[in-house]
């Protein structure tokens, strides 16, 4: 997934890891995802996951 044109604070920072949360039917999964931001702000997911079991952590870069 790509997204330009969003302007982020890890702007030419190499790889980051993000942490979210999403809810899935009314119950919350966590989940993390490895992000690259480029000069011209275009947003690169290299990498995702997603916790399958609600309300439980997951370490960022576990699969």
């Amino acid at each position: 997934m790509v997204l330009v044109g969003y302007p982020v604070g890890i702007n030419e920072q190499g790889d980051k890891l993000i942490g979210f949360r999403v809810d899935i039917g009314g119950d919350f999964h966590y989940g993390w995802m490895k992000v690259n931001v480029t000069g011209g702000h275009k947003l690169t997911i290299k990498e995702y996951a997603v916790q399958t079991i609600p309300d439980t952590a997951i370490k960022a870069g576990d699969k």
